[in-house]
Protein backbone atom coordinates (compact mmCIF):
# COMPACT_ATOMS: atom_id res chain seq x y z
CA UNK A 1 0.00 0.00 0.00
CA UNK A 2 1.78 3.25 -1.06
CA UNK A 3 1.57 6.61 0.85
CA UNK A 4 1.43 9.91 -1.29
CA UNK A 5 2.68 12.85 -0.08
CA UNK A 6 3.02 15.63 -2.69
CA UNK A 7 3.78 18.59 -0.33
CA UNK A 8 1.45 19.12 2.68
CA UNK A 9 3.64 17.86 5.71
CA UNK A 10 7.36 16.00 5.05
CA UNK A 11 7.24 15.08 8.39
CA UNK A 12 4.84 12.20 8.39
CA UNK A 13 5.90 8.82 6.80
CA UNK A 14 4.28 6.06 5.78
CA UNK A 15 2.89 3.81 9.19
CA UNK A 16 4.02 0.50 6.87
CA UNK A 17 7.87 1.90 6.85
CA UNK A 18 7.99 2.84 10.74
CA UNK A 19 5.49 0.20 12.65
CA UNK A 20 3.43 2.42 13.62
CA UNK A 21 -0.25 1.46 12.18
CA UNK A 22 -1.74 2.95 15.28
CA UNK A 23 -0.87 5.79 18.01
CA UNK A 24 2.32 8.21 17.61
CA UNK A 25 3.03 10.56 15.25
CA UNK A 26 3.01 8.75 11.79
CA UNK A 27 -0.53 7.39 12.79
CA UNK A 28 -4.25 8.40 11.26
CA UNK A 29 -4.92 10.45 13.96
CA UNK A 30 -1.65 12.75 13.36
CA UNK A 31 -2.41 13.06 9.72
CA UNK A 32 -5.86 14.06 10.57
CA UNK A 33 -5.05 16.16 13.43
CA UNK A 34 -2.55 17.87 10.39
CA UNK A 35 -5.90 17.96 8.02
CA UNK A 36 -7.60 19.61 10.54
CA UNK A 37 -4.49 22.45 10.99
CA UNK A 38 -4.36 23.07 7.77
CA UNK A 39 -8.61 23.18 7.20
CA UNK A 40 -8.52 25.97 10.15
CA UNK A 41 -5.47 27.99 8.84
CA UNK A 42 -7.44 28.42 5.78
CA UNK A 43 -10.73 29.67 7.27
CA UNK A 44 -9.04 32.11 8.75
CA UNK A 45 -7.81 33.28 5.42
CA UNK A 46 -11.01 33.54 4.03
CA UNK A 47 -12.17 36.42 3.05
CA UNK A 48 -16.85 35.85 3.19
CA UNK A 49 -18.79 34.63 6.07
CA UNK A 50 -17.36 31.36 7.42
CA UNK A 51 -21.06 29.70 8.07
CA UNK A 52 -21.79 26.60 5.82
CA UNK A 53 -22.92 27.63 1.78
CA UNK A 54 -26.52 26.25 2.48
CA UNK A 55 -27.55 28.68 5.63
CA UNK A 56 -26.11 31.78 3.79
CA UNK A 57 -28.52 34.13 2.90
CA UNK A 58 -28.42 35.29 -1.08
CA UNK A 59 -27.95 38.55 -0.27
CA UNK A 60 -24.54 37.14 1.36
CA UNK A 61 -23.60 34.58 -0.49
CA UNK A 62 -19.86 35.13 -2.19
CA UNK A 63 -20.74 36.14 -5.72
CA UNK A 64 -18.08 36.03 -8.27
CA UNK A 65 -18.39 38.73 -11.30
CA UNK A 66 -17.69 37.58 -14.30
CA UNK A 67 -16.58 39.11 -17.87
CA UNK A 68 -19.01 39.53 -20.75
CA UNK A 69 -16.60 38.17 -23.57
CA UNK A 70 -14.87 34.62 -23.32
CA UNK A 71 -13.61 32.51 -26.39
CA UNK A 72 -13.96 29.04 -26.99
CA UNK A 73 -10.88 26.92 -28.56
CA UNK A 74 -10.27 23.48 -29.87
CA UNK A 75 -7.06 21.76 -28.49
CA UNK A 76 -7.43 18.55 -29.62
CA UNK A 77 -8.09 16.11 -32.54
CA UNK A 78 -11.01 14.09 -32.98
CA UNK A 79 -11.88 11.60 -30.80
CA UNK A 80 -14.72 9.10 -30.67
CA UNK A 81 -16.76 9.19 -27.24
CA UNK A 82 -14.51 11.47 -25.05
CA UNK A 83 -15.56 11.94 -21.27
CA UNK A 84 -14.19 11.88 -17.44
CA UNK A 85 -11.74 14.84 -17.47
CA UNK A 86 -9.80 15.66 -13.95
CA UNK A 87 -6.89 18.01 -13.76
CA UNK A 88 -3.26 16.27 -12.42
CA UNK A 89 -2.16 19.23 -10.29
CA UNK A 90 1.45 17.96 -9.88
CA UNK A 91 2.31 17.54 -13.56
CA UNK A 92 -0.54 20.11 -14.45
CA UNK A 93 -1.73 17.88 -16.80
CA UNK A 94 -5.81 16.81 -18.03
CA UNK A 95 -6.74 13.77 -18.26
CA UNK A 96 -9.89 12.03 -20.01
CA UNK A 97 -10.85 9.07 -21.37
CA UNK A 98 -12.27 7.85 -25.07
CA UNK A 99 -14.84 5.64 -24.40
CA UNK A 100 -15.16 3.95 -28.14
CA UNK A 101 -11.82 3.13 -28.63
CA UNK A 102 -10.97 2.23 -24.99
CA UNK A 103 -7.53 4.63 -24.71
CA UNK A 104 -6.47 7.66 -21.78
CA UNK A 105 -5.75 10.46 -23.33
CA UNK A 106 -3.31 12.99 -21.39
CA UNK A 107 -3.30 16.94 -22.69
CA UNK A 108 -0.43 18.85 -21.40
CA UNK A 109 -0.92 22.68 -21.77
CA UNK A 110 2.30 24.38 -21.46
CA UNK A 111 3.41 21.92 -24.41
CA UNK A 112 0.12 21.61 -26.46
CA UNK A 113 0.94 18.11 -25.91
CA UNK A 114 -1.38 14.90 -26.42
CA UNK A 115 -0.20 11.37 -24.90
CA UNK A 116 -2.69 8.46 -26.01
CA UNK A 117 -2.31 4.79 -24.71
CA UNK A 118 -4.50 1.72 -24.60
CA UNK A 119 -4.44 -0.80 -21.97
CA UNK A 120 -2.14 -3.61 -22.35
CA UNK A 121 -2.80 -7.06 -23.17
CA UNK A 122 -6.71 -6.87 -21.58
CA UNK A 123 -9.68 -6.95 -23.82
CA UNK A 124 -12.38 -7.25 -21.53
CA UNK A 125 -12.75 -3.64 -20.33
CA UNK A 126 -15.44 -2.38 -22.58
CA UNK A 127 -15.17 1.10 -21.75
CA UNK A 128 -13.09 3.42 -19.80
CA UNK A 129 -15.85 5.09 -18.08
CA UNK A 130 -14.47 6.65 -14.85
CA UNK A 131 -10.77 7.59 -14.40
CA UNK A 132 -11.49 9.01 -11.06
CA UNK A 133 -7.97 10.71 -9.56
CA UNK A 134 -4.24 10.42 -10.69
CA UNK A 135 -2.07 9.45 -7.98
CA UNK A 136 1.98 10.13 -7.48
CA UNK A 137 3.61 6.79 -6.88
CA UNK A 138 6.29 6.19 -4.18
CA UNK A 139 9.55 4.84 -5.94
CA UNK A 140 9.78 1.51 -4.88
CA UNK A 141 12.29 -0.46 -6.75
CA UNK A 142 12.68 -0.44 -10.29
CA UNK A 143 9.26 -2.21 -10.94
CA UNK A 144 7.86 1.13 -10.28
CA UNK A 145 9.88 3.26 -12.56
CA UNK A 146 10.93 3.42 -16.08
CA UNK A 147 14.27 4.42 -17.28
CA UNK A 148 14.66 7.14 -19.86
CA UNK A 149 16.51 10.31 -21.00
CA UNK A 150 18.46 10.13 -18.11
CA UNK A 151 16.11 10.19 -15.36
CA UNK A 152 13.28 7.87 -13.44
CA UNK A 153 9.86 8.21 -14.64
CA UNK A 154 7.24 7.75 -12.22
CA UNK A 155 4.30 5.36 -13.27
CA UNK A 156 0.59 6.98 -12.70
CA UNK A 157 -2.08 4.76 -10.65
CA UNK A 158 -5.17 5.10 -11.90
CA UNK A 159 -9.04 4.02 -10.90
CA UNK A 160 -11.03 2.84 -14.26
CA UNK A 161 -14.40 1.20 -14.40
CA UNK A 162 -16.65 -1.05 -16.83
CA UNK A 163 -19.87 -2.26 -16.65
CA UNK A 164 -19.87 -3.69 -13.00
CA UNK A 165 -16.14 -3.77 -12.09
CA UNK A 166 -13.56 -1.37 -11.30
CA UNK A 167 -9.97 -1.57 -12.66
CA UNK A 168 -6.58 -0.76 -11.60
CA UNK A 169 -4.28 0.73 -14.19
CA UNK A 170 -0.92 2.06 -14.20
CA UNK A 171 0.67 4.76 -16.68
CA UNK A 172 3.70 6.28 -17.09
CA UNK A 173 2.45 9.44 -19.18
CA UNK A 174 4.80 7.89 -21.68
CA UNK A 175 4.07 4.75 -23.34
CA UNK A 176 1.18 4.22 -25.63
CA UNK A 177 0.53 1.08 -23.77
CA UNK A 178 -0.69 0.76 -19.78
CA UNK A 179 -0.09 -1.70 -17.32
CA UNK A 180 -3.19 -3.42 -15.95
CA UNK A 181 -2.87 -4.09 -12.55
CA UNK A 182 -6.16 -5.42 -10.90
CA UNK A 183 -9.36 -6.42 -11.43
CA UNK A 184 -12.30 -5.60 -8.50
CA UNK A 185 -15.63 -7.75 -9.05
CA UNK A 186 -18.75 -6.41 -7.66
CA UNK A 187 -21.82 -8.39 -7.68
CA UNK A 188 -24.37 -5.74 -8.76
CA UNK A 189 -27.09 -5.41 -11.24
CA UNK A 190 -26.44 -2.12 -11.76
CA UNK A 191 -23.45 -0.90 -13.94
CA UNK A 192 -20.73 1.52 -12.36
CA UNK A 193 -21.15 4.81 -14.76
CA UNK A 194 -19.12 7.93 -12.90
CA UNK A 195 -16.85 7.89 -10.48
CA UNK A 196 -14.89 10.82 -8.08
CA UNK A 197 -11.89 10.72 -5.24
CA UNK A 198 -12.54 12.52 -2.20
CA UNK A 199 -9.71 14.38 -0.85
CA UNK A 200 -8.58 12.02 1.43
CA UNK A 201 -8.40 9.16 -1.33
CA UNK A 202 -11.82 7.35 -1.52
CA UNK A 203 -13.64 7.09 -4.20
CA UNK A 204 -17.25 7.63 -4.59
CA UNK A 205 -19.34 6.05 -7.57
CA UNK A 206 -22.40 6.13 -8.80
CA UNK A 207 -24.55 3.58 -10.78
CA UNK A 208 -27.13 3.46 -13.80
CA UNK A 209 -29.52 0.94 -13.79
CA UNK A 210 -29.68 -1.76 -16.99
CA UNK A 211 -32.41 0.13 -18.53
CA UNK A 212 -33.35 3.43 -17.45
CA UNK A 213 -35.55 4.55 -19.68
CA UNK A 214 -38.83 2.96 -19.43
CA UNK A 215 -40.80 1.08 -22.55
CA UNK A 216 -43.67 3.35 -24.16
CA UNK A 217 -46.65 2.16 -23.07
CA UNK A 218 -45.21 0.42 -19.70
CA UNK A 219 -45.96 1.73 -16.06
CA UNK A 220 -42.76 4.11 -15.09
CA UNK A 221 -41.41 2.79 -11.57
CA UNK A 222 -38.47 4.82 -11.02
CA UNK A 223 -35.62 2.70 -10.00
CA UNK A 224 -33.18 2.97 -6.62
CA UNK A 225 -29.64 3.50 -7.74
CA UNK A 226 -26.80 3.79 -5.25
CA UNK A 227 -23.74 5.69 -4.73
CA UNK A 228 -21.15 3.99 -3.15
CA UNK A 229 -17.70 5.18 -0.95
CA UNK A 230 -14.82 2.66 -2.38
CA UNK A 231 -11.71 2.48 -0.06
CA UNK A 232 -8.93 0.70 0.20
CA UNK A 233 -7.98 -2.43 0.46
CA UNK A 234 -10.97 -3.46 -1.66
CA UNK A 235 -14.26 -2.37 0.16
CA UNK A 236 -16.98 -0.08 0.29
CA UNK A 237 -17.39 1.83 3.41
CA UNK A 238 -20.61 2.94 2.71
CA UNK A 239 -23.71 2.34 0.03
CA UNK A 240 -26.38 5.04 0.20
CA UNK A 241 -28.90 3.90 -2.40
CA UNK A 242 -31.31 6.72 -3.52
CA UNK A 243 -34.02 7.60 -5.95
CA UNK A 244 -31.59 7.41 -9.43
CA UNK A 245 -31.37 6.10 -12.67
CA UNK A 246 -28.48 6.75 -13.76
CA UNK A 247 -25.55 8.82 -12.55
CA UNK A 248 -23.83 11.46 -14.73
CA UNK A 249 -21.49 13.34 -12.70
CA UNK A 250 -20.14 13.62 -9.11
CA UNK A 251 -18.75 16.97 -7.67
CA UNK A 252 -17.39 18.02 -3.93
CA UNK A 253 -17.64 21.27 -2.81
CA UNK A 254 -14.42 22.96 -1.57
CA UNK A 255 -14.72 21.77 2.13
CA UNK A 256 -15.98 18.32 0.51
CA UNK A 257 -18.80 18.55 2.92
CA UNK A 258 -21.15 18.15 0.32
CA UNK A 259 -21.80 15.64 -2.81
CA UNK A 260 -23.33 16.77 -6.01
CA UNK A 261 -24.85 13.77 -7.91
CA UNK A 262 -26.68 14.18 -10.70
CA UNK A 263 -29.48 11.66 -11.98
CA UNK A 264 -29.87 12.57 -15.67
CA UNK A 265 -33.11 10.64 -16.47
CA UNK A 266 -34.85 12.92 -14.12
CA UNK A 267 -33.00 16.21 -14.71
CA UNK A 268 -32.03 16.94 -11.43
CA UNK A 269 -29.18 17.11 -9.34
CA UNK A 270 -28.70 15.79 -5.56
CA UNK A 271 -27.37 17.44 -2.89
CA UNK A 272 -25.85 14.87 -0.04
CA UNK A 273 -24.18 16.13 3.07
CA UNK A 274 -20.34 14.21 3.04
CA UNK A 275 -18.55 13.47 6.35
CA UNK A 276 -15.25 13.79 5.21
CA UNK A 277 -13.01 12.03 8.52
CA UNK A 278 -15.46 9.14 7.30
CA UNK A 279 -15.55 8.32 4.38
CA UNK A 280 -19.41 8.61 4.68
CA UNK A 281 -22.52 9.87 2.34
CA UNK A 282 -24.91 11.89 4.79
CA UNK A 283 -28.27 12.82 4.39
CA UNK A 284 -29.68 13.69 1.47
CA UNK A 285 -30.42 17.76 1.69
CA UNK A 286 -32.17 18.63 -1.48
CA UNK A 287 -32.77 17.75 -5.22
CA UNK A 288 -31.62 20.64 -7.39
CA UNK A 289 -34.81 20.34 -10.43
CA UNK A 290 -33.72 21.59 -13.54
CA UNK A 291 -37.03 22.51 -14.99
CA UNK A 292 -37.28 24.90 -11.79
CA UNK A 293 -34.09 27.16 -13.13
CA UNK A 294 -34.64 30.19 -15.37
CA UNK A 295 -33.66 30.21 -18.91
CA UNK A 296 -31.59 26.88 -18.60
CA UNK A 297 -32.30 24.52 -22.11
CA UNK A 298 -31.14 20.60 -22.44
CA UNK A 299 -30.54 18.74 -19.09
CA UNK A 300 -27.15 18.19 -16.84
CA UNK A 301 -24.80 15.77 -17.72
CA UNK A 302 -21.82 16.75 -15.92
CA UNK A 303 -20.69 18.69 -12.98
CA UNK A 304 -17.61 20.50 -11.30
CA UNK A 305 -17.44 23.45 -8.71
CA UNK A 306 -15.43 26.04 -8.76
CA UNK A 307 -13.36 27.47 -5.52
CA UNK A 308 -16.25 29.94 -4.57
CA UNK A 309 -18.43 27.18 -4.36
CA UNK A 310 -20.50 27.52 -7.41
CA UNK A 311 -21.80 24.45 -9.95
CA UNK A 312 -20.60 24.54 -13.35
CA UNK A 313 -23.10 22.38 -15.36
CA UNK A 314 -22.36 21.09 -18.68
CA UNK A 315 -25.60 20.30 -20.65
CA UNK A 316 -26.93 17.51 -22.99
CA UNK A 317 -28.75 18.27 -26.00
CA UNK A 318 -28.34 22.09 -25.60
CA UNK A 319 -24.05 23.31 -25.98
CA UNK A 320 -24.82 24.96 -23.11
CA UNK A 321 -22.72 25.02 -19.41
CA UNK A 322 -24.61 26.80 -16.99
CA UNK A 323 -22.85 28.45 -13.56
CA UNK A 324 -25.46 28.39 -11.11
CA UNK A 325 -25.34 29.37 -7.54
CA UNK A 326 -26.12 26.45 -5.39
CA UNK A 327 -27.91 28.94 -2.66
CA UNK A 328 -30.37 30.31 -4.13
CA UNK A 329 -30.26 28.94 -7.89
CA UNK A 330 -29.72 31.81 -8.96
CA UNK A 331 -27.97 31.65 -12.94
CA UNK A 332 -24.83 33.15 -13.24
CA UNK A 333 -23.78 33.00 -16.52
CA UNK A 334 -24.16 31.05 -19.39
CA UNK A 335 -21.91 29.47 -22.11
CA UNK A 336 -22.80 28.35 -25.59
CA UNK A 337 -20.43 26.05 -27.26
CA UNK A 338 -20.86 25.91 -31.38
CA UNK A 339 -23.73 24.49 -33.40
CA UNK A 340 -21.78 21.66 -33.88
CA UNK A 341 -21.59 20.20 -30.40
CA UNK A 342 -24.81 19.21 -28.90
CA UNK A 343 -23.69 17.44 -25.31
CA UNK A 344 -21.06 18.60 -23.19
CA UNK A 345 -19.65 15.20 -21.49
CA UNK A 346 -17.13 16.24 -19.05
CA UNK A 347 -16.39 19.22 -17.21
CA UNK A 348 -13.33 20.32 -15.50
CA UNK A 349 -11.34 23.40 -13.66
CA UNK A 350 -7.63 23.89 -14.25
CA UNK A 351 -4.39 25.64 -14.40
CA UNK A 352 -2.80 27.25 -11.60
CA UNK A 353 -5.60 30.14 -11.28
CA UNK A 354 -8.06 27.95 -11.83
CA UNK A 355 -9.23 30.64 -14.23
CA UNK A 356 -9.09 27.90 -17.53
CA UNK A 357 -12.75 25.49 -17.96
CA UNK A 358 -12.32 22.55 -19.98
CA UNK A 359 -14.62 20.33 -21.51
CA UNK A 360 -15.27 17.57 -23.42
CA UNK A 361 -18.19 17.62 -26.09
CA UNK A 362 -19.67 15.12 -28.21
CA UNK A 363 -22.29 15.59 -31.61
CA UNK A 364 -24.99 13.13 -30.80
CA UNK A 365 -27.77 14.51 -33.61
CA UNK A 366 -27.04 12.24 -36.25
CA UNK A 367 -27.17 8.20 -36.60
CA UNK A 368 -25.00 5.89 -34.28
CA UNK A 369 -22.31 5.24 -36.67
CA UNK A 370 -21.77 8.87 -36.93
CA UNK A 371 -22.68 10.18 -33.24
CA UNK A 372 -18.78 10.77 -32.35
CA UNK A 373 -17.26 12.46 -35.30
CA UNK A 374 -16.99 15.57 -33.88
CA UNK A 375 -15.71 14.98 -30.04
CA UNK A 376 -13.15 16.65 -28.95
CA UNK A 377 -11.87 18.51 -25.62
CA UNK A 378 -11.91 22.50 -26.01
CA UNK A 379 -10.74 25.05 -23.82
CA UNK A 380 -12.84 27.86 -22.32
CA UNK A 381 -11.08 31.23 -21.42
CA UNK A 382 -12.50 34.36 -20.36
CA UNK A 383 -10.44 37.53 -21.54
CA UNK A 384 -11.33 38.60 -17.79
CA UNK A 385 -10.64 35.86 -16.20
CA UNK A 386 -13.14 33.40 -14.29
CA UNK A 387 -12.82 35.63 -11.20
CA UNK A 388 -10.86 33.17 -9.43
CA UNK A 389 -7.53 34.82 -9.19
CA UNK A 390 -8.11 36.63 -6.28
CA UNK A 391 -8.52 33.76 -4.29
CA UNK A 392 -5.59 31.55 -5.51
CA UNK A 393 -4.76 30.51 -1.62
CA UNK A 394 -8.12 28.28 -2.19
CA UNK A 395 -7.90 25.12 -2.76
CA UNK A 396 -9.87 24.06 -5.81
CA UNK A 397 -12.03 20.52 -6.43
CA UNK A 398 -10.13 18.79 -8.25
CA UNK A 399 -6.66 19.86 -7.15
CA UNK A 400 -6.68 19.34 -3.08
CA UNK A 401 -6.55 15.40 -3.39
CA UNK A 402 -2.90 15.90 -4.65
CA UNK A 403 -2.05 19.36 -3.36
CA UNK A 404 -3.26 19.51 0.29
CA UNK A 405 -3.49 16.03 1.78
CA UNK A 406 -1.20 12.82 2.34
CA UNK A 407 -3.76 10.13 0.98
CA UNK A 408 -3.29 6.30 0.79
CA UNK A 409 -3.82 4.62 -2.92
CA UNK A 410 -4.55 0.94 -2.92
Amino acid sequence: MDWLSPHPSRDLVDPEETGQEDGGANSVEAWRAHFEEKRKEREEKRQYPKAPFWVLEPKTAPKVQFSVENSVEKVSDVFLRAHSLFWDEIRENFYFVDEINRTIIRYTPAQEEMKIAAIEGYKGVDALDVICQSRRCRKRGSDMTVKGAGEDVLYRKYLASSEHSLYKVEWNGKKNKVSFVQKIQQDNDEKINYGKADPIGRVVIGSQVADPHPVDGEEYVQIRGYVKVYEAPKKFTNVFHVQMEKCTGLAFNWSASHLYVINAVQDEIHVFGYNIYEGKLETKLESILWSKLAGVKGSPHCLTCDIHDNLWVGCSKSAQIIALDPVDKSILRTISLENNCVDVTSIVFGHSNRDVLYVTTVNSTTGAEEAFDEDYAKRITDSGGLGLSSLLRVWNVNARALADYRARFF
